[in-house]
C-alpha cells in the first residue's frame, strides 16, 4: 500500500493501515517537519481518532468559538463541556503523526515529488523524483490540487480560492484581547472569511 501525502489524512491512513499488518510506504514532496499554510485547528470528533501522542502538539483548546457575521453586526458564541478545537501548527503535528506511522511499522520516504501515477492491470506505477514505485493500492492525500486526480484524469474542482495566512506575534496586551476564543468573521472578504486561531504565544490568522 502506498500513501501519498503525510499530511494528517495520510499519516491516519497510514498508521491503521500499519496497525493491522499491512505494508505501506508513504511518499511526501516536502522534507518534514515543513511549515504548512493552516490554521492547524483539530476538531473534536477529528482529535479524538488520532493517537494520543498527538496531545503533545496541543498548543491551546477552546471550548467555545465565535462567528461574527460583519454585514448584519451579529455575533454568536458555541460552548461546549469538551474543547471543540484544539490549535496546533502543522509542521509539529503533521510529523508527530509521521513518526507515528513509522513506529507502526510504515515507511515514509520524503522529499520525493510525485510526477505521475498510472494505473495499470494488476498495480499502481508511481513515478517520482527519487524513483519508480508499484503498489497494488494508492491512497491519494496529496490535498486539493492533487496530482494523483489529475493523473487520473478526474475532474478538477470548479471552485479555488487563494487561502492567505500569517503567524502573528502581538504585544501582551493585545495577545490577551485576541487570544480568549477562536473566531470566524464572514463578509469580512467576498466569498470566504477571516479567522484567527491563538497558538501558545502568537495568533495564526488568515
Amino acid at each position: 500500500m502506498i500513501v501519498i501525502g503525510a499530511g494528517p489524512g495520510g499519516c491516519a491512513a497510514a498508521i491503521q493501515l500499519a496497525e493491522k499488518g499491512l505494508s505501506v510506504l508513504i511518499l511526501e514532496k516536502a522534507s518534514l517537519p515543513r511549515y504548512k499554510t493552516c490554521g492547524g485547528g483539530v476538531l473534536h470528533r477529528a482529535f479524538s481518532l488520532l493517537p494520543a501522542s498527538v496531545a503533545s502538539a496541543v498548543e491551546r483548546e477552546f471550548h467555545s468559538i465565535t462567528l461574527n457575521f460583519l454585514a448584519s453586526n451579529l455575533s454568536f458564541t458555541a460552548t461546549r463541556p469538551e474543547p471543540i478545537v484544539r490549535m496546533t501548527m502543522r509542521s509539529d503535528l503533521d510529523f508527530l503523526l509521521a513518526n507515528e506511522a513509522k513506529k507502526m511499522g510504515a515507511q515514509l520516504i520524503d522529499s520525493c515529488l510525485v510526477n505521475k501515477v498510472l494505473p495499470k492491470k494488476d498495480f499502481v506505477e508511481i513515478s517520482t523524483s527519487v524513483g519508480e514505485f508499484r503498489s497494488q493500492f494508492v491512497i491519494a492525500a496529496d490535498g486539493v490540487h492533487s496530482l494523483t486526480a489529475k493523473s487520473n484524469g478526474w475532474s478538477p474542482l470548479p471552485c479555488l480560492a487563494p487561502a492567505l495566512e500569517w503567524e502573528i506575534h502581538l504585544s501582551e496586551k493585545n495577545f490577551a484581547r485576541f487570544s480568549q476564543s477562536a473566531r470566524f468573521d464572514f463578509d469580512a472578504i467576498d466569498s470566504g472569511y477571516a479567522w484567527v486561531f491563538p497558538k501558545r504565544d502568537h495568533l495564526s490568522v488568515g
